[in-house]
C-alpha cells in the first residue's frame, strides 16, 4: 500500500467512525486513539532499549560458560550491567 493510499484509507475510517455521533463522543474517541498510539510507542521505545540490554546479557552468559570467567569485575549497577557498559547506557538515555 502506497503512503496516500494508507492516509486516504484511515481518513475514510475516520469519516465511518464519526458519523452519527456527537462531537463529545468524536472526542472521547479520538482521546481512546491517541492514548492507544501514545502506549504502543511507550511499548516499542522500551523494547528497542531494552533489546540490546537483553541481548547483550545473553551474549555474557554464553561466554561465561565456555571460558569460566564473565569478562567483569563482579560490580553490578541496577540494570545487571557492569559499571562501564551501565554508563554508556545511561547517557543514551540522557541523550534522549
Amino acid at each position: 500500500m502506497q503512503s496516500c493510499e494508507l492516509v486516504m484509507s484511515i481518513s475514510a475510517l475516520a469519516c465511518c467512525i464519526a458519523e452519527g455521533r456527537s462531537p463529545e463522543e468524536i472526542a472521547l474517541i479520538s482521546s481512546i486513539y491517541s492514548q492507544l498510539g501514545d502506549t504502543l510507542n511507550t511499548i516499542a521505545a522500551h523494547q528497542a532499549l531494552c533489546q540490546p540490554c537483553d541481548s547483550e546479557k545473553k551474549e555474557d552468559s554464553g561466554k561465561s560458560g565456555s571460558s569460566g570467567q564473565s569478562g567483569s569485575s563482579g560490580q553490578t549497577n541496577r540494570s545487571g550491567q557492569d559499571g562501564s557498559s551501565g554508563q554508556a547506557k545511561r547517557s543514551d538515555k540522557q541523550q534522549i
